[in-house]
């Protein structure tokens, strides 16, 4: 029998994370040097939103 993929089994362990006052060069730079099209952006409370390639240009 078949065993479902989770997420689990395909997620990023090292995950690339932005604070919300990271310069947007700082992030295009990171996107592309690690080769991703979105990050999270994290502040001490947690999560608070993503970047993506798009919301650069």
């Amino acid at each position: 029998m078949l065993r479902r993929r989770t997420v689990g089994d395909v997620m990023t362990e090292e995950v690339v994370t932005f604070r919300p006052d990271t310069p947007f060069q700082e992030v295009a730079a990171l996107l592309d040097a690690n080769d991703i099209a979105a990050a999270p952006v994290v502040d001490d409370d947690g999560a608070c939103g993503c970047r993506k390639v798009c919301h650069l240009g």
